[in-house]
């Protein structure tokens, strides 16, 4: 469904949201880590702190640490 940059990161990352699931990229999309196969919708980030993703059910999601 789309990706972010993640705001503030040291370096550029990337968080994904799909029906796949929820994954991030440490260097711009050359490699990735799936961080779970939960369905999601949307993502948004406010800083490295602070990243959320959105999805069914109600899901919200609050990543943190880039």
């Amino acid at each position: 469904y789309g990706g972010i940059y993640v705001q503030g990161a040291k370096h550029p990352t990337v968080v994904a949201v799909g029906p796949g699931g929820l994954a991030w990229s440490p260097d711009d999309g050359a490699s990735w880590r799936v961080i779970n196969n939960n369905v999601y919708w949307t993502a948004g980030s406010a800083s490295p702190r602070a990243v959320w993703a959105m999805g069914a059910r109600g899901r919200v999601t609050k990543l943190s640490g880039f």
